[in-house]
Formats: structure tokens, C-alpha cells, sequence
């Protein structure tokens, strides 16, 4: 999406260091992620820059926030053209570096 809109410089933030690794090291993937490894590989040859960071989950909680808003729309791409007041408070944190513990229920 960032490339069909014309972003050429892009900050990509993972807190899953497996993902970051297999995206950084397509050379070394296995067969169960070679597919996902390519696709990478592909979007990361075009003409842009895309800087490639972990950041732990605690301190992204836009991300967050777009995903548990996702579980509500139908399935597919969606973009927000204005930025929904939420989205911007949980911005405002994350581009501070507040974090704070996340609570996880534990399913018996």
C-alpha cells in the first residue's frame, strides 16, 4: 500500500524478531517460509528505502489499536483517510516511547 501511494522512504516496525530475520535472510529461509521470504524479497528490490527496525509490542500500540480495530471491518485492504482521534492519542504514546505491561488473560 505505502508503494502504491508513493511513499518511497518507509519505517517498517516489527515485534517479531523470527519475521524480521526471515525478511532480512531470504538466503537462509527454510521451505516453510521461502514464499513469504520471496514476496519480501520482491517489495525490498524496488526503488525505494525501506528502513526494516524491531520494536517490542509494548511500545506500539498504534499497531495494536489498528488491529483490534480490524477484527470489525470486513476482510481486505482498508485505508483511513482521517485519522480516527484513538489512533492519534496511541500515536502520540508511541512516538514518545511510553509503554506500559500488557494484561494476557490465561485460557484454562
Amino acid at each position: 500500500m505505502a508503494w502504491k501511494l508513493g511513499h518511497r522512504r518507509v519505517e517498517l516496525n516489527l515485534d517479531s524478531t523470527t519475521a524480521l530475520n526471515i525478511i532480512r535472510n531470504r538466503d537462509q529461509t527454510d521451505l516453510c517460509h521461502g514464499a513469504i521470504a520471496d514476496y519480501f524479497g520482491e517489495l525490498l528490490s524496488r526503488e525505494w528505502n525501506v528502513e526494516m527496525k524491531h520494536i517490542f509490542r509494548e511500545c506500539n500500540f498504534a499497531a495494536d489499536f489498528l488491529s483490534n480495530k480490524g477484527h470489525s471491518l470486513s476482510f481486505g485492504s482498508h485505508l483511513f483517510n482521517v485519522s480516527d482521534p484513538n489512533l492519534c492519542y496511541w500515536l502520540f504514546y508511541d512516538n514518545m516511547g511510553i509503554s506500559c505491561c500488557r494484561e494476557v488473560n490465561e485460557m484454562i
